[in-house]
């Protein structure tokens, strides 16, 4: 993608308005910064520009954290039986299932898993339930679960956690996933090593998108979030933190208004934002990926190579990708999981 300077912006905007740029008031300088970002805003949503394109797996609610603390109604998302689940109760550190064996067993006492249409038999005032037990309570016709065991404790007591019908939507801005725009195609599995990925249905809601299907997970694709330029003028005397903002009129890029967009900068937002193509995959027996070639959003190519399997989970811990014009081989080392198969803690990207 070529770069322009926001110095050169601003020059050209004060040439139309007959305004000097090495002299501009503080209305002036915030009039041209609205101007710039808006006029961004909407030529970054014009097109699906390829540098700014992502296609990353999304999930339907947030994974399952052992240090959040949960309410009742709160669905959060099991890597390690791809299942979600609803808190029944307030509860922090209760995992909604755990691995017995083989088999995922649910924490019925403080979760229940999610569904569309949670249905079950009529509430009996005579039967003594345990917990887990689900009924249908004819008083408001909801579904119950079960937390106390007893008789004759009608639900919507503290016996009880009411069941709420799970719907599928992909929040935009979640947390731990990269922040998305505009839309352009959702699907049933990643698109870029899977030729036959098919289309989902979906409609943009105020919640993010909604997504009509059954499947744990969907790959979308989309428009990363135009910038915006904020801040006042910059001032060499000043001191700034590392998150602050500052306009600059020095030769600074507009795709990032603190430093240069070198090629390491954008191999990092591309690998980080899945923003290159796998091609010829080769898998091993547990079919998960152990090499293939790379294409760049720039048209350039490369090579994935897997550098550390997960046994449990059948995933890629670790990999490693080339760049062949710049000749950076860009490293993602092994992250942690915990028994769930969440990632715990992902170590920053390397460039060499």
């Amino acid at each position: 993608m070529r770069t322009i300077s926001y110095s050169e912006i601003m020059e050209r905007v004060c040439d139309h308005l007959g305004w000097d740029p090495d002299n501009l008031d503080s209305r002036q300088f915030s009039s041209i910064r609205r101007a710039v970002s808006a006029s961004l805003g909407d030529i970054w949503n014009r097109f699906w520009w390829a540098d700014l394109v992502r296609c990353e797996e999304r999930t339907f609610r947030p994974p399952y954290s052992s240090a959040t603390a949960y309410s009742a109604g709160d669905f959060v998302w099991l890597a390690g039986p791809r299942a979600y689940y609803q808190a029944l109760q307030s509860t922090t550190g209760n995992a909604p299932a755990t691995l017995s064996g083989s088999t995922w067993a649910l924490n019925s006492q403080y979760w229940a898993e999610a569904t569309p249409a949670p249905a079950a038999a009529e509430y009996s005032s005579t039967t003594a339930y345990a917990i887990g037990d689900q009924v249908t309570y004819l008083e408001d016709n909801r579904v119950y679960q079960c937390i106390v065991a007893g008789t004759g404790n009608a639900p919507g007591g503290a016996n009880w956690g009411r069941i709420e019908p799970f719907d599928g939507y992909v929040d935009l801005l979640e947390p731990g996933f990269t922040p998305l725009g505009r839309v352009r195609a959702v699907y049933d599995s990643n698109p870029r090593i899977n030729a036959g990925a098919a289309r989902l249905e979906w409609a943009n809601s105020q919640r993010g998108v909604e997504v009509y299907t059954s499947l744990a997970t969907v790959w979308v694709e989309g428009l990363l979030r135009p910038h915006k330029f904020t801040g006042s003028a910059y001032d060499a005397t000043a001191s700034y933190d590392a998150i602050a903002l500052a306009d600059y009129s020095g030769d600074t890029e507009v795709e990032d208004t603190a430093v240069p967009y070198d090629i390491s900068t954008r191999l990092r937002d591309w690998v980080s934002g899945e923003s290159y193509q796998l091609v010829s995959a080769v898998y091993d027996s547990d079919q998960v990926i152990v090499s293939a070639n790379v294409r760049w959003p720039d048209g350039d190519t490369g090579v994935f190579t897997r550098l550390t399997k997960n046994p449990t989970f059948l995933t890629v811990d670790s990999y490693s990708l080339t760049h062949v014009t710049s000749g950076k081989t860009i490293t993602q080392p092994a992250v942690t999981r915990d028994t769930s198969g969440n990632v715990t803690a992902q170590p920053a990207l390397t460039i060499a």
